[in-house]
């Protein structure tokens, strides 16, 4: 029972990069952070992570992928390629360690050492952050939607049938498989 902008004050005017440090220099009682920033704020004594935006939002697609009609109509191989590897990923996510992972993805990440990409990889694992497969389902383009409307970002709905096409991933899911 919050009403934005009467019982608290929301800061939207700083680009996303800065927000950590705005926290840090004591600019607001709160802040919104994605790893690696909310690890080092937490390192630093400077915050503590009290709620995980995922976990209390539901499902919500962060992340798709788009093309237009016309470039899936022409390349379709291409598409299936493409989609068959971002599965190979998840497959290759949910059945490895974190430590694992870390190891993997530490050359993308060189400001973080390996145990803190371990500690960040555990705490999306534990708050089931990633998908197990690409289908991107009605459910979550509803709960996305509805967040984007509440926030004021949203004009008019879309229907899920005129805008995702589940074909590609659909078939990833089905042919698929990890191997080693």
């Amino acid at each position: 029972n919050i009403i934005p902008g009467q019982d608290v004050e929301i800061i939207q005017n700083l680009q996303f990069s800065s927000t950590a440090g705005a926290f840090s220099g004591g600019e607001g009682d709160y802040t919104a952070e994605f790893d690696p920033s909310a690890l080092a704020l937490e390192k630093e004594g400077k915050g503590h992570v009290v709620a995980s935006l995922g976990l209390e939002s539901g499902k919500v697609p962060y992340t798709v992928y788009m093309a237009t009609k016309e470039y899936i109509a022409k390349n379709p191989d291409k598409i299936q390629k493409f989609t068959n590897a971002v599965y190979k990923g998840q497959l290759w996510v949910n059945s490895h360690t974190s430590a694992e992972i870390a190891e993997v993805i530490a050359p993308r990440f060189p400001d973080s050492d390996k145990e803190s990409l371990t500690i960040m990889v555990d705490r999306y694992k534990k708050q089931d952050t990633w998908k197990e497969n690409p289908v991107f389902d009605e459910e979550g383009f509803k709960l996305i939607q509805d967040i984007m409307e509440s926030g004021g970002m949203l004009a008019k709905r879309v229907a899920y049938k005129d805008i995702v096409n589940t074909t590609f991933a659909s078939e990833a899911v089905k042919n698929v498989k990890l191997t080693k």
